[in-house]
């Protein structure tokens, strides 16, 4: 049996929940979600780029969470049908606008711009699937007109609708956006509700009842509706989405992230993960499509769902991409919070700490305290001395971060260390120099300018490269000391009109 997590739906879905599983006489099937309905949409990228998102704050989603997630549990549902008259009834449009609210809640957390209330004609239809659903306590996205309470147009509602029994209202978008159930490795439910262009939807639901004929609730909801122009969502839409989420909201029935884009081909793409503690291992599910845009499931081993003691980062990355006008690897940053602490907790700056060797004219940069405590001591070898520089880093992984590599350059070449800024020019390097060694794909974090340009609260970082058989590269905020290196032979190596490498928290 699917246990409901009461510490996600909070103490009034929490009732919601009793209410629907309080007498084993009132349901007649589990609780359960079938499989997504299908429909194949135009696949344009357009002009999506992967940059991060301009997502809610830390305070800006605690603050949807409490005002916005948790009263939707308190709507009550007017229904005036009847399963034993097969009467489909007709809920009350409070409850209905409740219902889209907790999608565009989620959609907001994604990045997506809200959709509004159908009604009319199609609220007819999914109300009458609902129905149906509730009378044969069983789900069908074609059901046959054997079925209790059939119609055409119950029929029709089926068809372009997202399905639950044992779920209705907001609890069933709850649902969906985990998409828990064998029949649902693709994730088809949520994508549905997170197809970016969406502009509409309509909700159905039935109550469960012990009346003559005990049934479980159900709910029915049209995801087929209205679409506009596709709004701009550079990362694609990840699910726990980019940015902050409250960890009520993670899958925690499923087990399922995902990480959709338009025209994109996962065939061979590969997932890694890391967090607080290290690398996250995980499976990558296997592709489907026919559930708006094209997606990568993956689900991560031994994840903790619970509530964090502190805002905890995990980074996600895709690489292996394929696809015309898809990038090649996106990779984004998921922070789990506890809505209910105040913030934001700022997270923990290390203090990078530059060294020189005169002898061998090397720069070499480090927070590690060991190795501070070694090269200060002259244990590694001797020559070394700091230079009076430093800068901050992260030691993990941080919203809008990315991670920075350390690779060991072989003695033949320069027997120093090349910090790479990103999974791609990591990667790169690493095939273009198969003879170096990777000593750490997220030996750090920083932020990466936009357009040459680091935001509010950063600090520029300047890369120079010494363009000499034994190679060193050189890292440092002051860009007068980045034109008197390049006077010297060194090479400026960053974006824009000021080489701009990487932005340092200040």
């Amino acid at each position: 049996m699917q246990v409901i997590d009461a510490t996600r739906i909070g103490v009034a879905g929490a009732c919601i929940a009793a209410l629907m599983w309080a007498a084993p006489a009132l349901a007649s099937a589990e609780p359960q979600l079938g499989g997504a309905p299908i429909r194949f949409e135009l696949q344009s990228a357009g002009e999506w780029t992967a940059r991060p998102k301009d997502g809610l704050t830390r305070e800006g989603v605690a603050a949807l969470y409490n005002t916005a997630y948790v009263p939707g549990f308190g709507v009550a549902l007017q229904w005036t049908g009847s399963i034993a008259g097969c009467n489909p009834g007709a809920t009350n449009v409070e409850h209905q606008q409740a219902v889209i609210d907790r999608i565009n809640y989620f959609r907001a957390l994604a990045g997506l711009p809200p959709v509004s209330l159908l009604q009319g004609t199609t609220t007819t239809q999914v109300q009458a699937a609902a129905l149906m659903m509730a009378a044969q306590g069983g789900l069908s996205h074609a059901p046959p007109p054997s079925w209790s309470c059939y119609s055409t147009d119950g029929a029709a509602g089926a068809g372009s609708s997202n399905l639950a029994l044992g779920f209705l209202g907001v609890q069933a978008i709850d649902e969906y956006i985990d998409d828990f159930g064998s029949s649902n490795a693709a994730v088809g439910h949520r994508r549905w509700l997170l197809f970016p262009p969406r502009t509409a939807m309509a909700t159905g639901d039935v109550p469960p009842t012990s009346q003559s004929l005990p049934r479980a609730g159900s709910n029915a909801l049209y995801v087929f509706g209205p679409q506009g122009p596709r709004p701009a969502t550079p990362y694609g839409i990840a699910w726990p989405p980019a940015g902050w989420v409250p960890y009520q909201n993670l899958p925690v029935n499923s087990n399922r992230w995902s990480l959709s884009y338009p025209g994109a081909d996962f065939a061979n793409a590969t997932v890694t993960m890391s967090g607080p503690t290290g690398p996250v291992p995980l499976d990558v599910l296997p592709i489907a499509t026919g559930y708006g845009d094209n997606t990568i499931v993956f689900s991560p081993f031994g994840f903790d769902y619970g509530k964090p003691a502190t805002d905890a980062t995990y980074l996600v990355t895709v690489s292996g991409i394929g696809g015309a006008n898809v990038p090649s690897s996106i990779q984004y940053p998921v922070t789990v919070i506890d809505p209910a602490v105040a913030g934001p907790i700022a997270p923990a700056t290390v203090t990078v700490v530059e060294y020189y060797n005169a002898s061998l004219d090397h720069y070499f940069i480090t927070f590690v305290a060991a190795e501070i405590a070694q090269l200060d001591e002259a244990v590694i070898t001797k020559g070394w001395t700091r230079t009076g520089k430093t800068f901050k880093a992260f030691a993990t992984p941080q919203p809008a971060t990315t991670d920075i590599c350390r690779i060991y350059i072989e003695p033949a070449k320069g027997d120093s260390h090349f910090f790479g800024r990103g999974p791609t020019e990591c990667r790169d390097t690493m095939a273009a120099h198969p003879d170096f060694t990777l000593e750490s794909g997220q030996f750090m974090a920083m932020f990466m300018p936009a357009a040459g340009a680091c935001s509010a609260g950063t600090v520029p970082v300047y890369r120079v490269f010494s363009n000499r058989r034994d190679a060193n590269h050189r890292y440092m905020t002051e860009a007068a000391l980045r034109d008197a290196m390049v006077s010297g032979g060194w090479i400026a190596e960053g974006d824009g009109a000021d080489r701009v490498a990487l932005c340092a928290p200040a």
